[in-house]
C-alpha cells in the first residue's frame, strides 16, 4: 500500500501487547525505516509492558513525544466543541485547573457536568467545578490500579488526608510497612496519579475527588476518623484535625476541645461560617451541661456574623441552659443588642436578670450588662425616661476595666451631643473613648462616640479612623463591621458635600446590612437607609429615594425607636421636595415630637426645625417658619458647629424680608466658609446672589454666582446645578462650564461602566470589584442617567463622547 502513497500505521495501548506482537513491531520498524510509512505507537506512562525488551528496542530508534495537558486556549476550544455551546472564561479556567488540560479528564468532567438533555448548566461556580468527581474516570482508575491493590489503598489514603499528606501518616493509615508504601507510591507517581513531589499530592483535583467518591461511605467515615486520630497524636494544627472530625462517625473524648480551638482560629482569620461548622459538629459529641452551653454561646456568636436569626436562637438556648453566671453574661452581652431590635422590654429584662446572678467580684461584667440595658432602653421612646436614669447611674459609677471606662466616656459624649451641651466636651470625651483604633469602635456603645465626632464636623478624624480599620473589618468575615465602616464613611462624605461618593458608600453599606440581616431588624440599618434617602433627595434622584424607602417598608408608620427618627426627617424632606408638602411637614413635626420627648435638642443631630420651617414657607406660613428657625438658631449657637449655625441663619433669612435677610445671609456665608458644608454654602451664595439681583447689585450677584459654581460641581447635585443655571441666566452671566453634572462619573461608576463596555454581566462585574449585584445595578442606573441613554447598547459610544476610557 505504501507504493501508492504515504501510509500511517498506528498502534494504541502498546503496553498491553503480548511479546510476539511487540517483537514484530520492533522488526517492522527496522524494515520500514526507508519507506514512506509512519509507525505511531502509543503507550501509557507508568504502565509496565508485557515485553519490556522489545519496547526498549522500539524506543531506541523512535522519536519520542511525551503528551502533556492542553494549554488553556486549546482546552477551552475542546470544551466548546464537546459542549456545542459558548463556554464562560471562568468556567473554562476552572475546568483546566481541575484537569491540567488532560483531554481524557476534560471529557470525563464534561460527562459529569452535562444534564440528562446533554446540556451544561447555565450557571456553575468555579468552586463547584473544583469539587467534582467523575464516575467515568473512576472506571478508568480502577482498571489502571487493578493489578496493584496496594497502590489503590495508598491513593485512597492520600485522598483522605488531602494535599500535603505526610508519608508516615499515609503508611499508618493503610497499616503497611514503609517499604511497601514507598513501592506503591512510586507506582502512583509513574501512572501520573500522584505528583512526584513531597509532601504527597494528586496531579489534579478531579482525580483526588474521584478516588474519594469511589470509596464506600463506610470506608470514608472510618478513614477520616483514623486520620483525625493520627493527626491529633502528631500534634497537627487543630483546623487540620477538625476537618477530618467533621467527616468521621465515632465520637472521641478530645474532639470537642479540638473543634472549639479550630472554631476560634477560624473566627480569628475572618471565617465565621467555618467556625460555625466546627461548633455545630461539636454539639454532636458527648457534652456535659456547662460545656454544651459554652459551645452554644460560641456558635451563636459565630452565626450572628452571617445569619442573625440563627445566632439569636442559639444564644437564647445558651442563656437558658447555662448554669454559670459568667457564661450567661457573655451570652447575654451578644444577645441583648439583637433582642432590642424586636423587643426593648425583653432586652432590658434579660440584662437585669443576668446581672443579678453575677457574684460581687464581677463588678465590671455587671456594669457592662447595665450598659447594654441602658442602650436598649434609650432606643425606645416608651422607655427613654427610664434610660436617662440608667445613664446617669452608669456615668456616676466608674468601672475598673479600661475598655469599659471608654464606654463610660461615650455616654458622657452622647449626653453632651444629643442635649446640645458643650461641643468641646463632647469631642474630648468621644476622642478619648475611641482613641484605640480597632473594630470595637464600630460596636456599641463606642460606635456612638464616632457618631458624635461626625455631628461635631470632625470629619477628617473620622475618615482617617475608618480607612485605618476598613481592611480589618473586611478581613474579619463579618458583614456588619464592614457595613458600619461604609456607613461612617458615607456620612462623612455627605457632610462634606461629596454626594456622589456618599451615595456609593451608603448604598454599599445598606446592601451589606440586607445581606447580613434579611429581617431588617438591625438598629443601625434604618439610619443608613435614611442617610441614603437624604443624599438621593439632594441629588434629585427622587425615584431611587422612594425605592429605598419602599424596599424597607418605610412608607407607612415607623416604630417609635430612635433610629427611625432619621427616617422621618429624610422622608419628610423627600416629600416636600417632590411636592407633597403637607405630608412632608407631618413627618418632620412627628420627628420633632419624638426627639423632644427624648430631650434631643441639638440640630446637628436632628435638624427637623429648619426642615419644617422650609415646609411652612412653601405653605406660606411665615410666622411659624420664623419661630422654628429662630429656635433652631438658638440651639445651634449653643452647640457651636459652623454647619448648624450657618444652616439655621440661612433658613431664618428665608423667613424674613430682604432688608433683614441680607444681614443673616452675610453672617451665614461667613460662618459656613469655616465649615465643610459645601452644599449649604452653595445655597447661601445662591440666596445672596438672588437678593443682590433684586437689590440691583449685579456685580455682587455675579461674584456670588461664580463662587458657587465650583461648589456646585463638587456637590454633583442636579437640583443645585439647575438652580445655579437659572440664576446665571436671570443674572445675565455667561458661564457655560458652570452648570450641569452630565457625563461626570465617580471613580466607581467609571470602573463599573468600563467593565460593562467589555461585555461583562452585572454578576461578573460584582465579582470582579468585590461589590454586591445591587451596587452594580445602582451605579449603572446612575451612569445611564448622567449620559442620557437607555442602556448598555449606547454605553460605549457615550463613554467615548464624554472622554471616559473604555478600559478600567
Amino acid at each position: 500500500m505504501s507504493c501508492r502513497g504515504p501510509l500511517l500505521l498506528a498502534v494504541d495501548d502498546a503496553h498491553l501487547a503480548d511479546a510476539p506482537s511487540m517483537r514484530f513491531l520492533a522488526y517492522a520498524a527496522r524494515r520500514l525505516a526507508s519507506m514512506p510509512v509512519l509507525l505511531v505507537i502509543c503507550t501509557a506512562t507508568g504502565q509496565p509492558a508485557l515485553d519490556e525488551a522489545s519496547r526498549h528496542d522500539l524506543a531506541v530508534s523512535a522519536h519520542r513525544i511525551e503528551l502533556t495537558g492542553l494549554p488553556p486556549a486549546d482546552a477551552t476550544r475542546l470544551l466548546q466543541q464537546s459542549a456545542s455551546a459558548p463556554i464562560d472564561e471562568d468556567f473554562a479556567a476552572a475546568c483546566h485547573q481541575a484537569t491540567g488540560g488532560n483531554p481524557l479528564l476534560l471529557q470525563a468532567l464534561l460527562c459529569t457536568l452535562k444534564g440528562p438533555d446533554g446540556r451544561l448548566p447555565t450557571e456553575i461556580r468555579v468552586k463547584d467545578v473544583l469539587e467534582l468527581s467523575s464516575p467515568k474516570l473512576a472506571d478508568h482508575l480502577r482498571r489502571k490500579l487493578h493489578a496493584s491493590p496496594e497502590a489503590e489503598r495508598i491513593a485512597q489514603a492520600v485522598a483522605i488526608l488531602g494535599d500535603n499528606a505526610e508519608f508516615r501518616q499515609v503508611s499508618a493509615l493503610v497499616a503497611t510497612d514503609l517499604r511497601s508504601t514507598a513501592h506503591a507510591l512510586d507506582t502512583l507517581v509513574r501512572l501520573k496519579i500522584l505528583r512526584n513531589t513531597y509532601p504527597l499530592a494528586f496531579t489534579h483535583s478531579l482525580v483526588r475527588n474521584t478516588v474519594l467518591e469511589d470509596m464506600s461511605v463506610g470506608a470514608r467515615i472510618t478513614a477520616h476518623g483514623e486520620a483525625a486520630r493520627l493527626l491529633h497524636e502528631a500534634h497537627a494544627p487543630d483546623d487540620q484535625v477538625a476537618a477530618h472530625l467533621l467527616k468521621a462517625g465515632a465520637a472521641t473524648p478530645w474532639a470537642v476541645d479540638t473543634l472549639r480551638r479550630a472554631a476560634g482560629r477560624a473566627m480569628g482569620r475572618g471565617a465565621p461560617d467555618v467556625s460555625a461548622t466546627y461548633l455545630r459538629h461539636a454539639l454532636t459529641q458527648p457534652l456535659v451541661a456547662d460545656q454544651r452551653a459554652k459551645v452554644l454561646c460560641e456558635l451563636g456568636n459565630a452565626e450572628l456574623a452571617f445569619d442573625s436569626a440563627a445566632g439569636i436562637a442559639r444564644l437564647r438556648t445558651a442563656l437558658d441552659e447555662t448554669t454559670d453566671p459568667r457564661d450567661a453574661a457573655n451570652a447575654a452581652l451578644n444577645l441583648i443588642p439583637r433582642l432590642a431590635a424586636d423587643s426593648t422590654h425583653e432586652a432590658i429584662a434579660t440584662a437585669d436578670r443576668v446581672a443579678k446572678r453575677l457574684p460581687a467580684e464581677e463588678r465590671d461584667l455587671g456594669w457592662h450588662l447595665r450598659c447594654m440595658a441602658f442602650i436598649a432602653a434609650y432606643t425606645d421612646l416608651a422607655t427613654a425616661a427610664e434610660a436617662r436614669v440608667r445613664r446617669d447611674e452608669l456615668c456616676a459609677d466608674v468601672p475598673d476595666s479600661p475598655q469599659l471606662r471608654r464606654a463610660r466616656l461615650t455616654f458622657l459624649a452622647v449626653r453632651e451631643a444629643l442635649e446640645g451641651g458643650s461641643r468641646e466636651d463632647a469631642v474630648r470625651y468621644a476622642r478619648d473613648a475611641i482613641a484605640k483604633a480597632d473594630l470595637t469602635v464600630f460596636e456599641r456603645p463606642y460606635l456612638y462616640a464616632l457618631s458624635v465626632l461626625i455631628r461635631a464636623d470632625e470629619l477628617d478624624q473620622v475618615e482617617q479612623l475608618c480607612r485605618g480599620v476598613e481592611q480589618e473589618a473586611r478581613a474579619s468575615g463579618y458583614l456588619r463591621p464592614t457595613a458600619i465602616v461604609l456607613l461612617a464613611r458615607g456620612l462623612t462624605a455627605s457632610f462634606a458635600g461629596r454626594y456622589a461618593e456618599a451615595a456609593e458608600l451608603l448604598q454599599s453599606s445598606l446592601d451589606l446590612f440586607d445581606e447580613w440581616d434579611t429581617s431588617h431588624s438591625d438598629p443601625d440599618a434604618p439610619g443608613c437607609a435614611a442617610a441614603l434617602v437624604e443624599v438621593l433627595t439632594i441629588r434629585g434622584r427622587f425615584d431611587e429615594a422612594w425605592q429605598v424607602l419602599s424596599r424597607r417598608d418605610l412608607l407607612g408608620d415607623v416604630p417609635t425607636l430612635l433610629p427611625y427618627s432619621f427616617v422621618l426627617i429624610a422622608r419628610g424632606n423627600l416629600r416636600v421636595r417632590t411636592g407633597d408638602v403637607e405630608a412632608g411637614l407631618h413627618d418632620l413635626l412627628e420627628c420633632g415630637r419624638r426627639v423632644t420627648a427624648w430631650k434631643v435638642t441639638n440640630p446637628a443631630v436632628f435638624p427637623w426645625r429648619s426642615a419644617a420651617a422650609q415646609a411652612y414657607l412653601a405653605l406660606g406660613q411665615h410666622d411659624r417658619a420664623r419661630t422654628l428657625a429662630e429656635s433652631e438658631l438658638e440651639s445651634a449657637r449653643r452647640w457651636g458647629t459652623e454647619r448648624a449655625i450657618g444652616t439655621a441663619l440661612r433658613v431664618s433669612a428665608m423667613a424674613r424680608d430682604d432688608s433683614e435677610a441680607h444681614g443673616l445671609l452675610t453672617e451665614a456665608l461667613a460662618t459656613l466658609r469655616n465649615s465643610p458644608a459645601k452644599h449649604q454654602l452653595a445655597l447661601t451664595l445662591l440666596d445672596l446672589a438672588a437678593l443682590n439681583r433684586r437689590s440691583r447689585e449685579p456685580e455682587a450677584a455675579r461674584s456670588h454666582l461664580l463662587e458657587a459654581t465650583a461648589l456646585v460641581r463638587e456637590c454633583d447635585a442636579e437640583p443645585l446645578a439647575t438652580r445655579l443655571h437659572q440664576e446665571l441666566i436671570t443674572a445675565g452671566v455667561d458661564h457655560p462650564t458652570a452648570t450641569g453634572v452630565g457625563g461626570r462619573l465617580t471613580d466607581q461608576e467609571g470602573r463599573i461602566a468600563a467593565l460593562a463596555t467589555k461585555g461583562l454581566t452585572n454578576r461578573q462585574i460584582a465579582s470582579a470589584l468585590y461589590v454586591t449585584l445591587r451596587t452594580v445595578e445602582f451605579h449603572l442606573t446612575s451612569v445611564y442617567r448622567k449620559f442620557g441613554i437607555d442602556g448598555r447598547p449606547q454605553l460605549a459610544e457615550a463613554m467615548g463622547q464624554y472622554g471616559h476610557r473604555s478600559q478600567p
